[in-house]
């Protein structure tokens, strides 16, 4: 392999590496945080939850529990990662159960 060959082939590499570093770095910054919806509902206070949301992306997209509080003083949260199948709601539910007693449990339950 001759010198120009092999100097355009580490200058591709570099770019590539240095082109997915930043993707992800820019991708995890800016994604909205799918997954992490568990993870902060262990860190909220023992029951403070009056409704409990459930499901796939139509329920974390399109229901906003700080509107409810807004306007009805209604605390609620919504657990959803994309495409929740029935059962995985039921556990997740189940898992928030643990420290939290809301008054409503909503399942979104959209088939694909």
């Amino acid at each position: 392999m001759n010198k120009y060959r092999l100097k355009n082939v580490i200058k591709i590499v570099a770019f590539l590496l240095i082109f997915t570093l930043l993707f992800t770095v820019f991708y995890r910054a800016l994604s909205p945080g799918y997954g992490m919806s568990m993870k902060q509902a262990y860190q909220l206070p023992n029951d403070t939850i009056d409704v409990l949301v459930v499901g796939s992306s139509h329920a974390y997209r399109s229901i906003n529990p700080q509107v409810w509080y807004s306007e009805h003083g209604t605390s609620g949260y919504v657990i959803g990662t994309p495409t929740q199948a029935v059962w995985n709601s039921y556990y997740l539910a189940k898992e928030v159960l643990k420290t939290q007693h809301p008054k409503v449990i909503m399942l979104e339950a959209y088939k694909v």
